[in-house]
């Protein structure tokens, strides 16, 4: 097994369709290279956009096993959101905008660009004033809820998915 190597989000390959997940990940068979790659999903953009959403689906059956896809709905931000919100609570957002506002509250002046990413350290805001451990069992727990209610703006997360697959690499 390779080394484990894990960079930030905005210094890695940023993929911002399904198209281009397609011509990268899959495309450039970055499996050969990696032991892992993983593909983070944010479910508003293709349930806003059928066409994408079944090219999602055919990519995430035919992909290699390698390919870890991860949902979270309505966007990324819900994940950040998670680390904050007092209790857990089925919320229901019908696009990014929604997630976004209620993410302001807990981290003023957030914007969803790479040049804000870039100079904002997320990873350390959100270990030093939001909630790992809480973020991980809110997640896990609507992941379960949404597996039985098929509702379309249901939000959860599968973040948590990818943290527990380093966490055991890291062993």
């Amino acid at each position: 097994m390779r080394t484990l190597s894990v960079r930030q989000p905005w210094a890695s390959l940023i993929c911002f369709g399904v198209e281009d997940v397609e011509k990268t990940a899959l495309g450039h068979r970055l499996c050969r290279q990696y032991d892992y790659v993983v593909c983070l999903v944010d479910m508003d953009r293709l349930l806003a956009h059928p066409a994408e959403m079944e090219t999602y689906k055919h990519l995430k059956s035919k992909s290699d096993s390698c390919v870890m896809w991860v949902e979270t709905n309505p966007c990324t931000e819900f994940w950040f959101l998670l680390h904050f919100l007092p209790s857990l609570a089925i919320r229901h957002y019908v696009n990014q905008d929604q997630a976004i506002a209620e993410l302001r509250k807990y981290m003023p002046g957030y914007e969803k660009t790479q040049r804000y990413l870039a100079k904002a350290n997320i990873y350390c805001y959100l270990r030093d004033n939001g909630d790992l451990s809480r973020a991980m069992s809110n997640a896990e727990q609507l992941c379960r809820l949404c597996n039985d209610n098929k509702d379309d703006f249901m939000a959860y997360s599968e973040v948590h998915k990818v943290l527990k697959l380093l966490d055991e690499i890291s062993r």
